[in-house]
Protein backbone atom coordinates (compact mmCIF):
# COMPACT_ATOMS: atom_id res chain seq x y z
CA UNK A 1 0.00 0.00 0.00
CA UNK A 2 1.03 3.91 0.73
CA UNK A 3 3.63 3.18 3.56
CA UNK A 4 5.36 0.35 1.12
CA UNK A 5 5.18 3.07 -1.61
CA UNK A 6 6.82 5.93 0.23
CA UNK A 7 9.92 2.95 1.68
CA UNK A 8 10.10 2.56 -2.14
CA UNK A 9 10.79 5.83 -2.78
CA UNK A 10 13.02 6.87 0.54
CA UNK A 11 15.07 3.70 -1.01
CA UNK A 12 14.82 5.50 -4.30
CA UNK A 13 16.17 8.60 -2.67
CA UNK A 14 18.75 6.66 -0.65
CA UNK A 15 20.04 4.83 -3.88
CA UNK A 16 20.16 8.73 -5.71
CA UNK A 17 22.75 9.59 -2.60
CA UNK A 18 24.67 7.09 -2.99
CA UNK A 19 25.53 7.66 -6.59
CA UNK A 20 25.81 11.28 -6.31
CA UNK A 21 28.15 11.40 -4.09
CA UNK A 22 30.08 9.76 -6.05
CA UNK A 23 29.86 11.64 -9.09
CA UNK A 24 27.43 9.12 -10.99
CA UNK A 25 24.83 11.25 -12.66
CA UNK A 26 23.00 8.44 -14.16
CA UNK A 27 22.11 5.26 -13.51
CA UNK A 28 20.77 2.06 -15.31
CA UNK A 29 17.96 0.21 -13.28
CA UNK A 30 19.23 -3.43 -14.63
CA UNK A 31 16.06 -5.59 -13.03
CA UNK A 32 12.72 -3.31 -13.28
CA UNK A 33 8.86 -4.99 -12.46
CA UNK A 34 6.03 -3.24 -12.97
CA UNK A 35 6.03 -2.26 -9.77
CA UNK A 36 9.20 -0.61 -9.59
CA UNK A 37 8.24 1.89 -13.05
CA UNK A 38 5.22 2.86 -10.28
CA UNK A 39 8.23 4.00 -8.25
CA UNK A 40 9.98 5.58 -10.63
CA UNK A 41 6.87 7.48 -12.36
CA UNK A 42 5.78 8.89 -8.78
CA UNK A 43 8.79 10.14 -8.01
CA UNK A 44 9.49 11.16 -11.34
CA UNK A 45 6.00 13.15 -10.38
CA UNK A 46 7.17 14.27 -6.97
CA UNK A 47 10.36 15.92 -8.97
CA UNK A 48 12.03 13.80 -6.33
CA UNK A 49 14.61 11.80 -8.92
CA UNK A 50 17.69 13.88 -7.99
CA UNK A 51 19.21 12.33 -11.03
CA UNK A 52 18.67 10.45 -14.24
CA UNK A 53 17.91 7.12 -14.22
CA UNK A 54 17.03 4.40 -17.41
CA UNK A 55 14.75 1.38 -16.90
CA UNK A 56 15.51 -1.89 -18.24
CA UNK A 57 12.37 -3.89 -17.95
CA UNK A 58 12.89 -7.61 -16.39
CA UNK A 59 12.13 -10.72 -19.12
CA UNK A 60 11.03 -13.63 -17.48
CA UNK A 61 11.31 -16.78 -20.07
CA UNK A 62 8.10 -18.27 -18.44
CA UNK A 63 6.09 -15.03 -18.29
CA UNK A 64 7.69 -13.45 -21.39
CA UNK A 65 4.27 -13.11 -23.80
CA UNK A 66 2.51 -11.67 -20.61
CA UNK A 67 5.16 -9.41 -20.37
CA UNK A 68 5.17 -7.39 -23.90
CA UNK A 69 2.13 -6.09 -23.11
CA UNK A 70 3.29 -5.03 -19.91
CA UNK A 71 6.30 -2.98 -21.43
CA UNK A 72 4.39 -1.03 -23.78
CA UNK A 73 2.27 0.12 -20.57
CA UNK A 74 5.39 0.96 -18.57
CA UNK A 75 6.82 3.24 -21.92
CA UNK A 76 3.48 4.95 -21.53
CA UNK A 77 3.58 5.85 -18.42
CA UNK A 78 7.11 6.93 -17.93
CA UNK A 79 6.39 8.81 -21.27
CA UNK A 80 2.82 10.42 -19.57
CA UNK A 81 5.03 11.42 -16.46
CA UNK A 82 7.62 13.79 -18.99
CA UNK A 83 10.52 13.88 -16.85
CA UNK A 84 13.97 14.60 -18.79
CA UNK A 85 15.64 12.36 -15.90
CA UNK A 86 13.36 9.53 -16.46
CA UNK A 87 13.06 6.67 -19.53
CA UNK A 88 12.51 3.50 -20.03
CA UNK A 89 14.27 2.33 -23.43
CA UNK A 90 15.27 -1.15 -22.61
CA UNK A 91 14.62 -4.48 -21.49
CA UNK A 92 16.87 -7.16 -19.54
CA UNK A 93 17.16 -10.14 -20.48
CA UNK A 94 19.46 -13.30 -18.33
CA UNK A 95 20.86 -15.30 -20.58
CA UNK A 96 22.37 -17.67 -18.03
CA UNK A 97 23.69 -17.37 -14.31
CA UNK A 98 27.37 -16.97 -13.27
CA UNK A 99 30.14 -19.30 -12.72
CA UNK A 100 30.79 -19.28 -8.76
CA UNK A 101 27.40 -21.44 -8.76
CA UNK A 102 28.11 -23.08 -12.09
CA UNK A 103 24.73 -21.78 -13.71
CA UNK A 104 26.95 -19.63 -15.98
CA UNK A 105 26.48 -21.64 -19.55
CA UNK A 106 29.31 -22.82 -21.10
CA UNK A 107 30.63 -24.40 -24.38
CA UNK A 108 32.71 -27.09 -22.59
CA UNK A 109 31.63 -28.39 -19.14
CA UNK A 110 32.90 -27.61 -15.74
CA UNK A 111 36.59 -28.90 -14.23
CA UNK A 112 34.88 -29.13 -10.80
CA UNK A 113 31.73 -30.07 -10.47
CA UNK A 114 31.73 -28.97 -6.75
CA UNK A 115 28.82 -29.37 -4.67
CA UNK A 116 28.52 -28.14 -1.00
CA UNK A 117 26.67 -30.97 0.64
CA UNK A 118 26.58 -30.87 4.49
CA UNK A 119 28.99 -28.77 4.68
CA UNK A 120 31.38 -30.10 2.59
CA UNK A 121 32.96 -30.41 -0.46
CA UNK A 122 31.97 -32.98 -3.06
CA UNK A 123 32.69 -33.55 -6.82
CA UNK A 124 29.61 -34.91 -9.00
CA UNK A 125 30.11 -37.39 -11.42
CA UNK A 126 28.39 -36.27 -14.31
CA UNK A 127 31.40 -34.78 -15.58
CA UNK A 128 29.20 -32.97 -18.45
CA UNK A 129 27.62 -29.99 -16.46
CA UNK A 130 27.48 -26.82 -18.83
CA UNK A 131 25.78 -24.70 -16.38
CA UNK A 132 21.97 -23.37 -17.01
CA UNK A 133 20.39 -21.50 -20.39
CA UNK A 134 17.85 -19.89 -19.17
CA UNK A 135 15.76 -19.33 -22.56
CA UNK A 136 15.57 -22.33 -24.62
CA UNK A 137 16.47 -22.82 -28.15
CA UNK A 138 15.43 -19.92 -30.34
CA UNK A 139 13.18 -18.26 -27.78
CA UNK A 140 15.87 -15.88 -26.87
CA UNK A 141 16.73 -14.58 -30.57
CA UNK A 142 12.51 -14.77 -30.72
CA UNK A 143 11.59 -12.56 -27.67
CA UNK A 144 14.96 -10.30 -28.37
CA UNK A 145 13.09 -9.59 -31.98
CA UNK A 146 9.30 -8.90 -30.49
CA UNK A 147 11.03 -6.47 -28.30
CA UNK A 148 12.78 -4.58 -30.84
CA UNK A 149 10.08 -4.34 -33.26
CA UNK A 150 9.02 -2.46 -29.82
CA UNK A 151 12.34 -0.33 -30.21
CA UNK A 152 13.03 -0.83 -27.47
CA UNK A 153 16.97 -1.40 -26.48
CA UNK A 154 18.12 -5.22 -26.17
CA UNK A 155 20.33 -6.46 -22.57
CA UNK A 156 21.00 -9.27 -22.05
CA UNK A 157 23.24 -10.72 -18.77
CA UNK A 158 25.96 -13.17 -20.46
CA UNK A 159 28.32 -14.65 -18.66
CA UNK A 160 29.59 -17.90 -20.19
CA UNK A 161 30.78 -18.86 -23.02
CA UNK A 162 27.95 -20.24 -24.96
CA UNK A 163 25.51 -17.43 -22.86
CA UNK A 164 27.87 -15.15 -25.12
CA UNK A 165 26.74 -16.73 -28.44
CA UNK A 166 23.56 -17.30 -27.55
CA UNK A 167 23.48 -13.80 -27.18
CA UNK A 168 25.17 -12.62 -30.18
CA UNK A 169 23.08 -15.27 -32.27
CA UNK A 170 19.84 -13.55 -30.99
CA UNK A 171 21.22 -9.91 -31.89
CA UNK A 172 22.37 -10.85 -35.20
CA UNK A 173 18.69 -12.66 -35.57
CA UNK A 174 17.12 -9.20 -34.55
CA UNK A 175 19.35 -7.63 -37.35
CA UNK A 176 18.57 -9.79 -39.80
CA UNK A 177 14.65 -10.26 -39.18
CA UNK A 178 13.88 -6.67 -38.45
CA UNK A 179 16.97 -4.42 -40.33
CA UNK A 180 19.68 -1.95 -39.70
CA UNK A 181 18.93 0.60 -37.15
CA UNK A 182 20.84 2.52 -34.39
CA UNK A 183 19.54 -0.18 -31.57
CA UNK A 184 22.69 -0.01 -29.50
CA UNK A 185 22.18 -3.24 -27.83
CA UNK A 186 24.25 -4.64 -24.87
CA UNK A 187 25.63 -8.21 -23.64
CA UNK A 188 26.40 -7.49 -20.16
CA UNK A 189 29.70 -9.08 -17.66
CA UNK A 190 31.13 -11.41 -20.97
CA UNK A 191 32.81 -12.90 -18.53
CA UNK A 192 34.20 -15.54 -21.12
CA UNK A 193 34.25 -15.26 -24.64
CA UNK A 194 35.22 -17.84 -27.30
CA UNK A 195 37.62 -16.98 -29.44
CA UNK A 196 35.51 -17.01 -32.63
CA UNK A 197 32.79 -14.83 -30.84
CA UNK A 198 35.04 -12.01 -30.28
CA UNK A 199 35.24 -10.49 -33.82
CA UNK A 200 31.31 -10.09 -33.54
CA UNK A 201 30.70 -7.58 -30.92
CA UNK A 202 31.95 -5.12 -33.63
CA UNK A 203 30.56 -6.72 -36.38
CA UNK A 204 27.23 -6.33 -35.26
CA UNK A 205 27.43 -3.48 -33.29
CA UNK A 206 26.92 -4.70 -29.46
CA UNK A 207 28.85 -3.26 -26.78
CA UNK A 208 29.96 -5.30 -24.09
CA UNK A 209 29.07 -3.58 -20.83
CA UNK A 210 32.07 -4.73 -18.62
CA UNK A 211 32.93 -4.86 -14.91
CA UNK A 212 37.02 -4.54 -14.62
CA UNK A 213 36.33 -4.45 -10.55
CA UNK A 214 35.64 -8.28 -10.82
CA UNK A 215 39.01 -8.65 -12.66
CA UNK A 216 40.64 -9.40 -9.49
CA UNK A 217 42.12 -12.11 -7.46
CA UNK A 218 39.95 -11.74 -4.95
CA UNK A 219 38.34 -15.33 -3.35
CA UNK A 220 35.47 -15.35 -5.68
CA UNK A 221 38.06 -15.52 -8.17
CA UNK A 222 40.61 -17.37 -6.59
CA UNK A 223 38.37 -19.76 -4.51
CA UNK A 224 35.36 -20.08 -6.76
CA UNK A 225 35.71 -19.38 -10.54
CA UNK A 226 39.48 -20.18 -11.11
CA UNK A 227 38.81 -24.05 -10.12
CA UNK A 228 35.61 -24.24 -12.28
CA UNK A 229 36.86 -22.91 -15.08
CA UNK A 230 39.93 -24.39 -14.97
CA UNK A 231 43.27 -22.39 -15.70
CA UNK A 232 43.22 -22.18 -19.65
CA UNK A 233 39.81 -20.78 -19.10
CA UNK A 234 40.27 -18.67 -16.14
CA UNK A 235 43.48 -16.65 -18.39
CA UNK A 236 41.02 -16.02 -20.71
CA UNK A 237 38.08 -13.74 -18.57
CA UNK A 238 37.27 -10.44 -18.93
CA UNK A 239 39.07 -9.50 -22.62
CA UNK A 240 38.41 -5.89 -22.10
CA UNK A 241 41.36 -4.95 -24.14
CA UNK A 242 41.08 -7.47 -26.62
CA UNK A 243 37.46 -6.70 -27.27
CA UNK A 244 38.30 -2.61 -27.30
CA UNK A 245 40.95 -3.51 -29.80
CA UNK A 246 38.86 -5.40 -31.94
CA UNK A 247 36.68 -2.36 -32.56
CA UNK A 248 33.85 -3.22 -29.96
CA UNK A 249 32.41 -0.24 -28.27
CA UNK A 250 33.36 -0.71 -24.44
CA UNK A 251 31.13 0.21 -21.73
CA UNK A 252 31.52 0.13 -18.39
CA UNK A 253 29.03 -0.81 -15.66
CA UNK A 254 29.45 -1.28 -11.68
CA UNK A 255 26.93 -3.59 -11.14
CA UNK A 256 25.85 -1.90 -7.83
CA UNK A 257 24.87 -3.55 -5.72
CA UNK A 258 26.61 -6.53 -6.39
CA UNK A 259 29.51 -4.68 -6.23
CA UNK A 260 31.12 -1.20 -5.61
CA UNK A 261 28.54 1.79 -7.57
CA UNK A 262 32.05 3.96 -7.41
CA UNK A 263 33.11 4.70 -10.71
Amino acid sequence: GDVSGALRMLDLGTAADYFLARGVTWAQDAWVEPGDVATYVEAARQDALRMRFNLALYADPRHFDSQITDYAVSRRAVDAVGSPLLTAQTVKFFADGVVENETGALLAPYCSGLHSHSGRQERSDSGDNRGLQNWEGDSLAEAARRVDELGLQIHIHAIGDAAVRQALDAIEYVQQRNGSRDRRPVIAHVQLVDQADIGRFAALGVIPNMQPLWAQMDALMTVLTIPRLGVERADRQYQLQTLHRTGAALAFGSDWPVSSGAP
